[in-house]
């Protein structure tokens, strides 16, 4: 399944071990370079680790939760994204400000892609409210997440490509979700794309605040 079938150790699913090698290298980054963002940022892997498993049904852990529904693990996702605000932000306003053109690019995006989830809404007849709701809800949490990398990125410079790839590989992932739970949408071997594009994202917000 996308990048996680190259990580099936000890008979274990690929994707768990890869999201699981992501938080190590999240923790180990900040462990061996302290600072508020790294660990911010080891904080966001770790929740959207927490999503992982809870979307994935790993039962010998889920079985253990109180939760383990899709809505369970868009919210850890949402923890993570504000962890992932507040690293980015700290480190853009260590670095040169918040007020750059960089945010016109997150309001874009996000009125850009709410536009069109609406649009699947009303298309699909089958759309559930609640669901609708839910990815507007996360659409406006990770918009603002993009916005924050952006920002850091507009004053990290050119190595600041990576943190910037990062949210938009990441988004991407999310909006293949997104569409398909409110438009119905049914990508060929979409799980597999999604294991390609959100393991990239997420080593790229880790490796933004690194370089």
């Amino acid at each position: 399944m996308g990048l996680g079938r190259f990580f099936r150790w000890f008979g274990l699913p690929g994707s768990l071990v890869l999201t699981g090698l992501l938080s190590l290298l999240a923790l180990t980054l900040a462990c061996l370079c302290p600072s508020i963002p790294r660990w911010l940022c080891a904080a966001g892997m770790l929740c959207s680790s927490l999503g992982d498993i809870i979307l994935m049904h790993y039962r010998p852990i889920t079985d253990r939760l109180p939760f383990r529904s899709f809505e369970a693990g868009a919210v850890a996702f949402m923890v993570a994204h504000g962890f992932y605000i507040a690293a980015f932000t700290t480190a853009a306003a260590h670095r040169g400000g918040l007020l750059t053109p960089a945010i016109w690019a997150g309001i874009a995006l996000f009125a850009a892609l709410l536009a069109l989830l609406l649009i699947l809404h009303r298309r699909n007849k089958q759309a559930k409210a609640g669901m609708t709701l839910l990815c507007i809800a996360y659409l406006a949490v990770i918009s603002t997440c993009c916005t924050a990398v952006f920002t850091f990125a507009w004053n990290r410079g050119p190595i600041g490509l990576i943190a910037a790839a990062g949210a938009l590989l990441f988004l991407s992932s999310d909006a293949i979700i997104g569409f398909g739970q409110v438009g119905g949408i049914r990508i060929p071997n979409a799980s597999a794309i999604i294991w390609w594009l959100y393991p990239l994202g997420q080593l790229g917000l880790i490796a933004g605040l690194w370089v």
